[in-house]
C-alpha cells in the first residue's frame, strides 16, 4: 500500500470517529461521551457529575456508620480457649471436641476446682493456689 493511500484511510477513519469524542477546554484531553460532563462542557475529571459523587459519598458515609455501629456490638461469644489437637491420653487426633472420641479423655484447658485458674494437662497441683488437681 502506498503512503498516500494509508494517510487517506487514516484521515477518513479519524473523521468518522471524531464526532464521538469531546475536547475538555480546561485540560485539553479528548474523552468519549461517557467521560464528558455535557452540562458543564468539561471532562468528568475537571467537572465531576455531582449527583453521582453525592451518591458515592452517601454510600461511603453509610459504610462508615455501619462499621462504627458494628464495632460497638458483641457479635462473637464462643469459647476461645485452647484445645488439644491430639489426645494427651491415647495420642489419637481430635478436633474441637470436649472429649476424645477414641478413649473418652476430657480435652481442653483444665481448671483448678478451688480457684478456677487454668492448669496444663497432667498438672498435679495448681500453680495459683496449691490445690491438688485430680
Amino acid at each position: 500500500m502506498d503512503k498516500d493511500a494509508r494517510d487517506k484511510a487514516l484521515q477518513k477513519a479519524s473523521n468518522e470517529i471524531m464526532p464521538l469524542f469531546h475536547r475538555c477546554v480546561r485540560c485539553n484531553n479528548w474523552v468519549d461521551e461517557t467521560c464528558f460532563n455535557a452540562a458543564r462542557g468539561l471532562c468528568v475529571n475537571c467537572a465531576p457529575n455531582l449527583a453521582a459523587e453525592m451518591e458515592a459519598e452517601r454510600s461511603s458515609v453509610e459504610l462508615s456508620q455501619m462499621r462504627e455501629t458494628m464495632a460497638t456490638q458483641k457479635v462473637f461469644s464462643g469459647d476461645v480457649g485452647a484445645r488439644a489437637t491430639e489426645c494427651p491420653n491415647c495420642n489419637k487426633p481430635v478436633g474441637s471436641e470436649k472429649f476424645c472420641g477414641n478413649c473418652g479423655q476430657a480435652l481442653g484447658v483444665a481448671k483448678c476446682p478451688q480457684c478456677g485458674n487454668e492448669v496444663a494437662p497432667g498438672t498435679r497441683f495448681c500453680g495459683n493456689c496449691g490445690n491438688k488437681i485430680g
